[in-house]
């Protein structure tokens, strides 16, 4: 009888440190897998916050741009109507003389289109 109660205890002793071994081989693992992957999610939020940022500049340029480009055409058409004025305050107007400054607005179409 104490041979069967001394296997007994070997047996549960047995099975009580091989579920403390998987048990600790399943926290390295689980530790091995946590690392690389919390990098991962670290990378990919900075990835996201320079992403954003990225945009905001370049809506910044987008937004400059235009608002340079607009005030171009403005005073161009500012620029036109003075001398369109000038043009009828001096009398009936040139037709000719007219479209040469419009011209001057215009660039010629490149050559090889049709």
């Amino acid at each position: 009888m104490m041979d069967s109660i001394a296997a007994s205890s070997r047996s549960a002793t047995g099975r009580i440190a091989r579920a403390a071994v998987l048990g600790l081989t399943a926290l390295i693992v689980v530790l091995l897998l946590a690392g690389p992957s919390l990098t991962a999610w670290h990378d990919y939020l900075d990835a996201i916050d320079d992403a954003g940022v990225s945009t905001a500049n370049l809506a910044t340029i987008l937004d400059e741009h235009a608002q340079r480009t607009l005030r171009l055409v403005e005073v161009t058409v500012e620029g036109l109507a003075d001398t369109l004025d000038s043009e009828i305050a001096a009398g009936p107007p040139d037709l000719d003389h007219v479209t040469q400054i419009l011209r001057m607005l215009v660039p010629a179409p490149a050559d090889g289109g049709a």
